[in-house]
């Protein structure tokens, strides 16, 4: 089929905040890095940005994220209570 002047656009990763939440407030700081990888529970994974961490006395830590795989348009917000996170910051305390 002849091409009509028609490009298509290069694949773009999405990209967002992650929220990594304790149950509780945190006695010692939970060091969150660079590269960390959560994941959906349908599969798609989504990597920090940037190294981060929750702090001492704080509950949460916002993360800048995105997708690991380009080409993925969904919002990263609309999965976050549904990620899954590494198991060495299940239980931070």
């Amino acid at each position: 089929m002849p091409k009509r002047g028609i490009t298509r656009a290069a694949a773009e990763k999405a990209v967002g905040t992650l929220r990594f939440a304790a149950a509780d407030k945190v006695t010692a700081a939970c060091p969150i890095e660079k590269g960390t990888v959560c994941m959906t529970a349908e599969g798609v994974r989504f990597e920090t940005t940037e190294d981060a961490a929750i702090a001492v006395g704080s509950q949460w830590a916002d993360v800048p994220a995105q997708a690991v795989e380009a080409g993925f348009t969904e919002d990263i917000r609309q999965n976050v209570d549904k990620m899954m996170v590494p198991k060495e910051l299940e239980h931070a305390e």
